[in-house]
């Protein structure tokens, strides 16, 4: 059998086909790269996708490379015509000046500062009232320092009108009765004549600042002023103008105060509270945040103020604008953690309750510790039954532990003592000595809550309750509890009231004999269900004789012959 070979037919080169087809194709990706450095180089950034979109038309390479990639060619093309850094080396010195605050802990001077919030809370306003005190030579506003002289000041504010503006300037003395704009503001863009940030709007701005040495720029809001430019707040490119105006204001050494708007949920921080691409708040360099300290309560107006920097330690106030202006109540902070252990306070029920009531109520009567063992006596509690009651009220930021009994002379272990949890007041009880539990337990009684009402001369008029008077609070539940003190008893319609004890816990807009009366006594209610209101007599309300115990020595006092009784 004969085999028959035919001759092989030659191998198609497919490799060297796909690369002939290829080829135009690369071709043209190289050009409009190239095209790309180009256009990075010598157009206005608005233009650059229109433009580079018009190229691949050119190149007839339309349908093959999509929006996504050109803004990649477009990035490469920045990367690469961008100047190339030296860096340093070792031997080389760092610039180690530390960074300069203008308003202490909150601005930081000739850097970007971006305020965030929610609308109509107070963000230009806050500013407004900052400069003006800085340009009356006031030493501290919230009571925070000014470092310095206060800047000149230029307000590009296209988010409100000219009326508008004209309005808030005059309520801080920036703009006079008749409308004249005073120093230190130097120039103003309103919406009737508004500044964007595009390339000419970066041009007018520049053109400004040359005019003044470190210049203070305020900015409202930075939507208002990218909003025409087309720029989408969840793309990264929304943040391109920020690094611009970053530039701009950097080359003149000003100090620049950005207010942007803040998303509608509330976020844990100022990153994600921020509307928009989380690239804007990486280019700052001092975050600031504002927000009602609580959203659902229409009285309660403090607002939280939070900073998050490069630079510093955070700062965390709580604020309030009233009728004269803006007050700080302090460390926002210690009052969030106070007003949580209250809201904790009134949920307790049951032994949690019993025990929380009876280790406060020693506390007020005399600084006294509670060992776990008389706990357990108190409430005919097995002692481990006892241990956990406490441990949970531990858990919960209640109370501390703050020592330990000495063993008795029958011997017996020692008993873990525990005292209300007082942050507020840094020292209290931590030098009492283990076991050290004064022998004997008495009360000491005060004057009677009554003197501190200061009454009207004879013609009418109500009481002002005078600070420090002890109340009782009217609870949800019909309860009257006792244990606050009058902080501003001004208006008896919006009385403010503090935590004996723990005078960052403070509660307003309390109405006097609706949600207050008169105590008694500081540390309980009064058995009396139905107490002297404000509105009577001091002759009718006070007994006839006050004891006064004071160093064992007791005092009786009669009845003055006038209305009043001052002590």
């Amino acid at each position: 059998m004969t085999t028959t070979t035919h001759p092989q037919e030659p191998k198609k080169d497919v490799t060297s086909k796909n690369s002939e087809d290829l080829q135009p194709f690369q071709k043209a990706l190289g050009r409009l790269k190239l095209r790309a450095a180009e256009i990075v180089t010598s157009e206005a950034e608005a233009d650059w996708l229109p433009l580079m979109r018009n190229a691949t038309g050119h190149y007839e390479i339309d349908l093959d490379v999509r929006d996504s990639d050109l803004k990649t060619f477009l990035a490469e093309a920045q990367a690469f015509v961008a100047p190339e850094g030296v860096g340093k080396k070792t031997g080389d010195k760092l610039d180690l000046t530390p960074i300069p605050w203008a308003w202490d802990g909150i601005i930081m001077q000739n850097r970007m500062n971006l305020l965030v919030a929610q609308p109509k809370v107070g963000k230009t306003g806050l500013l407004l009232e900052m400069i003006s005190k800085w340009c009356q030579h006031d030493q501290q506003f919230l009571e925070r320092d000014f470092h310095g002289e206060c800047p000149s000041v230029v307000i590009v504010g296209t988010d409100q009108g000219e009326a508008d503006w004209g309005s808030m300037l005059r309520s801080v003395a920036l703009v006079g009765d008749d409308g004249t704009i005073l120093d230190p503001i130097k120039r103003i863009w309103t919406a009737a004549d508004p500044l964007f940030f595009n390339e000419k709007g970066f041009k007018s701005l520049e053109d400004e600042l040359e005019k003044h040495e470190n210049c203070l720029v305020l900015v409202d809001s930075y939507h208002t002023c990218v909003s025409p430019l087309g720029y989408e707040d969840s793309g990264s490119t929304y943040a391109n103008a920020l690094a611009a105006l970053l530039i701009a204001t950097s080359k003149h050494q000003a100090t620049c105060c950005v207010i942007h708007h803040a998303n509608k949920g509330t976020g844990f921080d100022v990153v994600s509270s921020s509307r928009g691409t989380t690239a804007l708040t990486a280019i700052p360099s001092q975050l600031i945040h504002m927000a009602f300290m609580r959203s659902e309560d229409q009285r309660d107006r403090r607002i939280t103020l939070k900073t998050q920097g490069r630079a510093g330690n955070p700062v965390n106030l709580l604020i309030e604008r009233q009728e004269h202006g803006w007050v700080s109540h302090g460390d926002g902070a210690a009052v969030e953690a106070a007003e949580q252990r209250e809201e904790l306070c009134n949920e307790l029920s049951g032994r949690q309750a019993d025990l929380y009531d009876y280790i406060q109520m020693r506390w007020e009567l005399g600084c006294f510790a509670v060992a776990a063992s008389e706990v357990a006596a108190e409430f005919n509690l097995p002692g481990n039954k006892a241990n956990r009651y406490l441990l949970q009220l531990v858990r919960k930021g209640l109370i501390e532990e703050c020592g330990k009994t000495e063993p008795g002379t029958q011997g017996g272990r020692p008993s873990t003592l525990y005292q209300p949890f007082l942050p507020s007041l840094p020292g209290v009880g931590k030098t009492r000595k283990t076991g050290e539990t004064p022998p004997l337990v008495h009360e000491k009684w005060g004057f009677s809550p009554f003197s501190r009402l200061s009454h009207t001369s004879e013609g009418g008029g109500f009481f002002t309750l005078s600070k420090g008077t002890a109340v009782e609070r009217l609870m949800p539940d019909g309860e009257w509890i006792g244990g606050w003190l009058i902080s501003d008893g001004s208006n008896p319609d919006a009385v403010t009231i503090e935590k004996l004890g723990d005078p960052m816990l403070r509660i307003r807009n309390m109405r006097w004999d609706i949600d207050l009366r008169a105590s008694v006594s500081a540390f309980k209610a009064s058995d009396d269900p139905e107490p002297p209101s404000a509105a009577e007599k001091p002759s009718e309300a006070i007994p006839e004789a006050l004891i006064a115990v004071a160093d064992s020595t007791a005092v009786v006092l009669d009845d003055p012959e006038n209305e009043g009784y001052v002590f």
